[in-house]
């Protein structure tokens, strides 16, 4: 575990201001393709950087042999930090002096996920290598000479500090004053009021046609939806007014039908009845002819010229 005096602490925040300095005035020079002087100091220090590897070095120094605890707490630690002096920074002197609000999954531009997890690999990078070089400098030093460097960084620090807050406070009086006094500006705000007040009024007007179209239309789908029904229940009276008046003619048409197998069975009957009294009347007629045949055989014989057993066959057969 590192463990530092006090004076060693402030040497080590100054050394990482310096180095955050030059390292966020290359990137940006860099992209930018012109020299970029970074921060809010006039001066080489960056203190958001200072800050930011002292808490990463003390939240994690006590676990260093475990990458996985110094990539979370040196994330959590540098992301709370750059939350709250981009936050307060911005209150102050209404400005942003960084803005990550075109990155993705950032919250109100002054953090996001990927600077978030960048701090993160930047605690493993400071913690296993970085740092160790800049501890061999501090413990170097002699405990006598360590606080005159510190004098002399926090005079120029404060110094610094004093002057550019004070530009800074001058910069948002003028802003502040070019905003009142600037004709442009205030026209460009009288313009973008009126703008926002026209559009809420033909938003409003254009709620209200709506509303009253949707009023109309739903007034007219609800009498074709009225007469939908008046015409569907007459089409279904008169269906049923014709399904009933065939299916009378259909009974009247079956009851004559009857009716008529009625008569034409009667009349079968009655032929029936008819043939039954033939055939036992014509019955009778053998019997009378066979019975006269028989005692009067020999005159027919000598009558006809037929024999008994001819006439007989032929009764018979009939």
């Amino acid at each position: 575990m590192y463990t530092y005096s006090v004076a060693e602490w402030i040497l080590i925040f100054f050394l990482y201001c310096f180095l955050g300095w030059i390292w966020e005035c290359c990137y940006v020079s860099v992209r930018q393709r012109h020299w970029v002087n970074r921060g809010y100091l006039s001066g080489p220090f960056l203190p958001i950087y200072g800050f930011g590897a002292i808490i990463i070095l003390f939240l994690t120094l006590p676990f260093s042999d475990n990458l996985a605890a110094v990539f979370f707490l040196g994330m959590v630690g540098a992301t709370l930090l750059e939350f709250v002096t981009g936050f307060v920074m911005e209150q102050i002197f209404k400005v942003k002096y960084w803005d990550y609000s075109n990155m993705p999954l950032n919250l109100k531009g002054y953090v996001c996920l990927p600077a978030t997890l960048c701090w993160g690999v930047f605690s493993v990078l400071l913690v296993r290598y970085i740092h160790s070089p800049i501890d061999e400098l501090v413990r170097q030093i002699s405990e006598k000479l360590l606080p005159v460097i510190d004098g002399i960084l926090l005079v120029y620090f404060v110094t610094d500090v004093i002057c550019s807050t004070q530009e800074a406070l001058d910069l948002r009086k003028i802003i502040q004053v070019y905003i009142l006094e600037n004709p442009e500006l205030q026209n460009l705000k009288l313009n973008v009021e009126e703008g926002l007040e026209q559009s809420r009024q033909k938003l409003e007007e254009s709620l209200e046609l709506s509303k009253q179209k949707f009023e109309e239309s739903l007034e007219q789908s609800r009498q074709k939806l009225g007469e939908s029904l008046e015409q569907s229940f007459q089409r279904l009276e008169e269906g049923f007014a014709k399904s009933c008046q065939k299916l009378e003619e259909g009974l009247e048409q079956s009851k004559q039908k009857f009716a008529e197998s009625k008569h034409y069975v009667e009349q079968s009957r009655l032929q029936f009845e008819d043939s039954k009294h033939k055939i036992k009347m014509y019955g009778e007629s053998k019997k009378r002819a066979m019975r006269m045949l028989k005692r009067n055989h020999i005159r027919i014989n000598k009558d006809i010229k037929l024999s008994f057993e001819e006439i007989k066959e032929f009764l018979e057969r009939m």
